[in-house]
């Protein structure tokens, strides 16, 4: 592709439109609630008449979910600190474990997920990787 000279470009360009309710001659005007562009009084008048003239929805911006716990206690950890969980090699190690996987999951879609914990507790995989977890959360919480 040839470069552009800068030379041939006239930056004083000024765009004419046409007007959006005869589209026949330039528009002078635009419609200050729906911003259609008019040419005459005459185009006003016919464009307020019909049922067009409404005014455009606002962009909504959508904020990202912030995660808020229903029954925050002393021992909740903030979601920031358990994304550093999955940072951190031994825990990445741990979880190369399919056995670990297979008892996190079950931990997961258990009705008494403390009762799970308590039992598991006694497998060295387990137990090691829970460790792993709290280092991790009692480390950020001492900075």
């Amino acid at each position: 592709m040839a470069p552009v000279d800068k030379s041939d470009l006239d930056m004083n360009v000024t765009h004419t439109f046409k007007c959006g309710v005869c589209n026949e001659n330039e528009s002078k005007y635009k419609c200050p609630v729906c911003l259609v562009r008019y040419c005459s009084v005459a185009c006003y008048k016919t464009h307020k008449a019909g049922d067009s003239c409404k005014k455009p929805e606002p962009v909504v911006e959508v904020k990202p979910k912030v995660d808020v716990y229903e029954y925050e206690t002393e021992d909740t950890v903030n979601p920031e600190k358990l994304q550093t969980l999955g940072y951190d090699f031994d825990i990445r190690r741990d979880l190369e474990n399919q056995h670990l996987r297979q008892l996190l999951t079950q931990l997961n879609s258990s009705t008494n997920p403390d009762e799970f914990i308590k039992e598991n507790m006694n497998e060295p995989i387990f137990s090691e990787f829970v460790l792993h977890c709290l280092a991790v959360v009692d480390e950020e919480e001492d900075e």
